[in-house]
C-alpha cells in the first residue's frame, strides 16, 4: 500500500509555484483508476497542498461512494504528520463528519497545526466506528518545498509574471509563492496563518469582496491579526487607494478619491522610510501610526537616494497587520521591478515578511526568553526548605538515632530505623512538594487586545504560561478561531537535532466545534508556554458619553477595568479606575504627561523578567532561537503605548488595563490566574 500511495502522491496544482504536500488517494491505485474499499465501498482523497511550515495547514478530506448510500455513514478521519519517526507522529488531528443517505460524496477540512517541516503523513479512517484498513495508511512520504525561502506568499491574482520576478530575490532568497484555486483560498482566517503576505490586484480584490463577502471577511480578519496584504496596481499613481479603503470598509463609499500625498496621509496611508537597517521595532511602528510629513522632491538632498517609499508604495495599518498598495505601471520594465524589490527590502515591510520576527519565536526551536515569563514561586525547587529538612534528617538519622538506641542498648535496630526514617523522609518531601504547589493548574497570562468598536472587531495576542500539579486528563480547549503556538524552553536541550525531537513530540487535537488539545500539550509539573492569537467579531465595548468638558465611560467589556486612559475626539485626556462590568464612571480630566506616567508605571511593573538567581539563558547551543520575544507584534504594541516615538494615542482612542482578557480563552474553565496582565487599546 505504501508504494501505491507514493505513486499517487504529489499531484501539485498547476497554479502552485512552490507548494508542499499533494494529493493522497486511498485505496491506492498504481494505474490511477479510482478504487473503492471492499469493506465500506468508499474512496478517500486527502489534499494536503499548501505552503509554509509554521501555521495551521488546511487538509481537505473527501470521501466518494461507489453508489448512493442507503443510510447515513459516520466518518472519522485521524490525520497524522511527523518529522522524525513515522510511527510517532508529531501531530494527530481528528474530526468526524457524515456521508448522508442518498449522497455519493462528502468532504471536511481539517485545520492541522504545523510547527515543523513534515516528512511523513498518514491517516486512519473509521466508518461507522470501525477502522477501514484500505482507507488507512500511516507511513506516506510528504513532499516538502525546497528550503531556503525567506517568506511565504499567497498569490490571488497574477500580473503578467511581475510577481514571479518581484518575489524572486527579496531579502536574498526567493519566496515560496502559492497560488491556490478560488475554492481553496477564502476559508477560515486561520488557514492563512502560515502565509507572510497575500498578494492581489485592485480589480481582483474588489471582485472577491462582491462574490463572497463572508469569506472575504476571513481574509480581513487574518490581516487584522498581523498579516500583510499587498495590492499591486498597474497605475502610475495611488489612485486605487480609495477603492481599497471602500472595499475594506475603512471609509464611506462616497469618500474622497484624492490620491495626492497629503490626502493619503490624512486618511491613514504612510510612506515608510527606506532605512530598514537603521530602524528598530518602535521606530517602524511610529512610521505606521504617527503623523507623517512628506518633504517635497526639491528638498531631497540626494535625489538618487530617496528617503521614503513614495515612488513605489504606500502602506497603512489594519489591526496588527498592514495593507500596502504597490505601483507597477503598465509601462514597467525589469528595472522597475528590481527597484520596487529594493524599496521593499529597505523599508519596514522587510521585517514584516518574516514569520519568526512577527511572532518573536519559532515553534521548532527553543526560545531564549522562555525563563522571563515563569509563574512566580511556582515550579522551582524549594531549595531552602529542602536544605533544612535534609539537615534535620542527617542529624536525626545519624547522631540522634545512634545515641538514643545506644542508651537503650538496642543498636542492632539501626538496621530498621535508618531505612524506615529514610523512607518516611522521602515520602514527606514528596508530599510537601506536591501540597506546596497544589494539584490544580495555574496560568500566567499576558495579553494585548486591539478593539475596534467602529468595525466591531477584536484581535488578541496572548502569552500563556502554565504549571499543572497534575496535568488535566482533558488537556486544553480553545475556540476554533484561535491559533496556538508552543514556546519552547531554551534550556531544555542545546543540540539542534535533539531540540527538534523535543519540538516534534506527539500532540493530539480533536475538532468538535472547538479545538480540543487532548494529549501532549500540558505535562505535570512542567512549565509550559504558548502564544495564542485570535481575530473575531465582537460587540464588547466601552460606551462613552461626552458632554461639555466631561466624559462618562460605561464598561461593557465583560471584565473589570482597573485603569482607563481616554483621549476624546478633541484630544483631551481623561482617566478613571476600578470600573466594574456594567458600571459607569465620570472620568477625571488629566494631562497626557500624567496619564503616560501612570501607564508607564503599570507596564514597567509588569514587564517579563527572569526570576532572581536564574540565568537568562541556561544553554547557548544551536537549538536556541535568539529572536527577541520583546520585539514581536504584541510586545511592540505594548511598548508603543508609553513610547515617546508613538506621539500619543490619537483622538477617539483609549487604553484599558483589565483584570482578565476580553474574550481570552485560557484553555480551561477551572483555572487560576497568577500575576497576569491584560491591556486593551481601543478605538471608539
Amino acid at each position: 500500500m505504501l508504494y501505491g500511495a507514493i505513486a499517487c502522491l504529489i499531484q501539485i496544482h498547476g497554479q502552485a509555484w512552490a507548494a508542499s504536500g499533494g494529493v493522497i488517494e486511498l485505496p491506492s491505485s498504481p494505474t490511477g483508476v479510482m478504487l473503492y474499499s471492499k469493506k465500506s465501498g468508499i474512496d478517500l482523497r486527502i489534499d494536503t497542498t499548501w505552503a509554509g511550515v509554521h501555521g495551521y495547514r488546511p487538509v481537505t478530506c473527501r470521501v466518494t461512494s461507489q453508489a448512493p448510500q442507503q443510510a447515513d455513514k459516520q466518518i472519522r478521519i485521524r490525520f497524522m504528520a511527523g518529522n522524525w519517526r513515522s510511527d510517532q507522529p508529531s501531530m494527530v488531528v481528528e474530526k468526524d463528519f457524515e456521508l448522508p443517505a442518498g449522497s455519493m460524496s462528502a468532504s471536511v477540512t481539517l485545520s492541522v497545526p504545523q510547527y515543523l517541516n513534515w516528512r511523513t503523513v498518514g491517516c486512519e479512517t473509521f466508518v461507522d466506528g470501525v477502522i477501514d484498513d484500505e482507507l488507512s495508511d500511516r507511513q506516506i512520504p510528504f513532499s516538502h518545498s525546497q528550503s531556503g525561502h525567506n517568506f511565504t506568499a499567497m498569490l490571488l491574482d497574477e500580473i503578467g509574471g511581475v510577481s514571479f520576478r518581484l518575489f524572486r530575490d527579496i531579502r536574498g532568497a526567493p519566496a515560496e509563492v502559492f497560488s491556490p484555486t478560488f475554492d481553496a483560498q477564502l476559508g477560515e482566517w486561520t488557514e492563512y496563518s502560515s502565509m507572510d503576505v497575500v498578494v492581489t490586484t485592485p480589480a481582483d480584490f474588489k471582485s472577491r469582496q462582491k462574490q463572497s463577502p463572508e469569506r472575504f471577511q476571513e481574509l480581513v480578519k487574518w490581516v487584522r491579526s498581523g498579516g500583510n496584504l499587498w495590492v499591486i496596481s498597474a497605475e502610475s499613481d495611488f489612485r486605487d487607494a480609495s477603492e481599497i479603503e471602500n472595499t475594506l470598509g475603512l471609509t464611506e463609499a462616497s469618500s474622497s478619491a484624492e490620491y495626492e500625498f497629503e490626502a493619503l496621509l490624512k486618511r491613514g496611508w504612510r510612506f515608510p522610510k527606506l532605512d530598514n537597517p537603521a530602524s528598530d521595532a518602535l521606530d517602524k511602528f511610529s512610521q505606521l501610526y504617527s503623523p507623517q510629513v512628506i518633504a517635497s522632491e526639491k528638498d531631497t538632498l540626494d535625489p538618487e537616494m530617496p528617503e521614503d517609499s513614495r515612488q513605489w508604495f504606500t502602506t497603512r495599518p489594519l489591526g496588527m497587520g498592514t495593507v500596502t498598495l504597490l505601483m507597477l505601471p503598465q509601462t514597467r520594465s525589469r528595472q522597475d521591478v528590481r527597484e520596487l524589490r529594493w524599496a521593499i527590502t529597505q523599508s519596514l515591510l522587510a521585517d514584516r515578511l518574516s514569520w519568526d520576527l512577527r511572532h518573536g519565536t519559532d515553534p521548532d526551536r527553543g526560545n531564549d526568553n522562555f525563563n522571563d515569563f515563569l509563574i512566580p514561586d511556582v515550579g522551582a525547587a524549594p531549595v531552602t526548605a529542602f536544605q533544612v529538612l535534609l539537615s534535620l534528617f542527617v542529624l536525626g538519622i545519624g547522631p540522634v538515632n545512634y545515641f538514643l538506641l545506644k542508651s537503650r542498648e538496642k543498636l542492632p535496630l539501626l538496621l530498621l530505623t535508618v531505612p524506615a526514617a529514610a523512607l518516611a523522609t522521602t515520602l514527606f518531601l514528596l508530599i510537601y512538594s506536591f501540597t506546596s504547589e497544589g494539584f490544580g493548574t495555574l496560568v500566567r497570562a499576558r495579553s494585548f487586545t486591539l478593539l475596534d468598536q467602529k468595525a466591531n472587531s477584536a484581535v488578541c495576542w496572548s502569552r500563556l504560561s502554565y504549571y499543572a500539579g497534575i496535568a488535566p486528563s482533558d488537556g486544553l480547549e480553545f475556540p476554533q478561531d484561535t491559533l496556538v503556538y508552543p514556546i519552547l524552553p531554551s534550556s531544555r536541550l542545546s543540540d539542534r537535532r535533539e531540540m527538534r525531537r523535543y519540538a516534534g513530540q506527539r500532540r493530539e487535537v480533536i475538532w468538535d466545534g472547538s479545538q480540543q488539545l487532548t494529549r501532549g500539550w500540558l505535562q505535570s509539573r512542567t512549565p509550559t508556554q504558548y502564544l495564542t492569537i485570535t481575530s473575531h467579531d465582537t460587540e464588547k465595548q466601552i460606551l462613552f458619553e461626552p458632554t461639555q468638558d466631561k466624559i462618562t465611560a460605561k464598561n461593557q467589556l465583560g471584565v473589570k477595568i482597573l485603569t482607563l486612559v481616554v483621549e476624546d475626539k478633541e484630544g483631551k485626556i481623561f482617566t478613571g479606575e476600578m470600573i466594574d462590568e456594567g458600571e459607569s464612571l465620570l472620568l477625571t480630566p488629566s494631562t497626557q504627561i500624567k496619564a503616560m506616567l501612570k501607564l508607564r508605571t503599570l507596564l514597567a511593573d509588569n514587564t517579563p523578567e527572569f526570576p532572581a538567581g536564574t540565568y537568562e539563558s541556561l544553554s547557548m547551543g544551536r537549538g536556541i532561537d535568539l529572536l527577541p520575544f520583546s520585539q514581536n507584534l504584541m510586545e511592540t504594541q505594548l511598548a508603543a503605548i508609553t513610547s515617546a516615538v508613538s506621539q500619543g494615542w490619537g483622538p477617539g482612542t483609549y487604553i484599558a488595563v483589565t483584570d482578565r482578557g476580553v474574550d481570552l480563552s485560557l484553555g480551561m474553565n477551572d483555572i487560576n490566574e497568577n500575576s497576569s496582565f491584560h491591556v486593551i487599546r481601543g478605538v471608539w
